[in-house]
């Protein structure tokens, strides 16, 4: 079955159920930094997606989910995305679906520092080349988050140097900032010295995330670079970029980037406070 055999979706008449406003309202949450309704919101898409009548509109809405957990959810939370998805793979024979399910179970692991067969990740993301070029590219994205959390550094610079070009030949983006962050962390890992470089990455990243109006790629980047300035004796430098972006920073959400960025700028602020006692 293709999308285009689906048919409008009930509730808002999107051409493509699986993308209606429900599917998509998880990940356009993140993107403006509201995680926790981005939590809610995966929810309701779940409970929206139950209600479409082709299976395969249902996994559109479940993969975007499952997407959006990944990002903002607890490992638990993206557990249960994992299990509503393998479900319905085993349910309707979709293959594809199940290799989605196994990789992201590696990439759960592996952010939980779990010891992880990596191997395998890449033999699942060869198997995984049908779905489309937004599926190719969550799932390379995935395999590279899985061997850089697995410390698996140079099969990791590998993949994300071939990830990069493929997005600049391809026009597709969706992971293009974390990629160009990731570059300046492993240059961190590998070059500690290179400094410049590393932080030329981390500003690639987050001028990308700010046009492209991700706040949670643009909160991540900025947290690396303050972090690189800091490093370099440059807290003041730290302190503006971080302070830049309290907007994101207030509420009681604990999604774990928006704890460490918290916490930097405590650490940044408290030699200001204490100056001006």
């Amino acid at each position: 079955m293709t999308p285009a055999a689906i048919g409008n979706c009930r509730c808002c008449s999107a051409r493509t159920p699986g993308y209606c406003a429900w599917a998509t309202a998880p990940g356009s949450a993140a993107l403006r930094g509201d995680f926790h309704g981005a939590r809610q919101r995966c929810q309701a898409a779940l409970a929206h997606a139950q209600q479409l009548e082709h299976p395969y509109s249902l996994a559109l809405a479940r993969i975007f989910t499952l997407n959006t957990c990944v990002e903002c959810d607890t490992p638990a939370g993206v557990e249960t995305a994992i299990d509503a998805l393998q479900e319905l793979a085993t349910q309707h024979g979709f293959v594809f679906l199940s290799r989605i399910c196994d990789m992201t179970r590696l990439l759960n692991a592996a952010r939980q520092n779990q010891r992880v067969d990596w191997q395998a990740g890449i033999e699942l993301f060869a198997q995984s080349q049908r779905g489309g070029a937004q599926l190719h590219q969550v799932g390379w994205w995935f395999l590279i988050d899985i061997l850089f959390h697995a410390e698996r550094l140079d099969e990791c610079q590998r993949q994300l140097s071939g990830y990069i070009h493929w997005c600049h030949q391809t026009g597709q983006n969706l992971y293009l900032a974390e990629g160009y962050r990731l570059q300046g962390r492993l240059l961190r890992r590998r070059a500690p010295t290179n400094r410049d470089a590393a932080a030329g990455y981390f500003q690639q990243a987050l001028g990308l995330a700010r046009r492209q109006r991700n706040r949670l790629f643009e909160l991540r980047a900025a947290l690396d670079l303050a972090r690189l300035q800091e490093d370099s004796g440059r807290s003041d430098r730290a302190y503006q970029l971080l302070a830049g972006l309290r907007d994101l920073l207030g509420g009681d959400c604990q999604h774990p980037t928006l704890q460490e960025a918290r916490m930097l700028l405590e650490t940044l602020e408290y030699p200001r406070l204490s100056a001006s006692c």
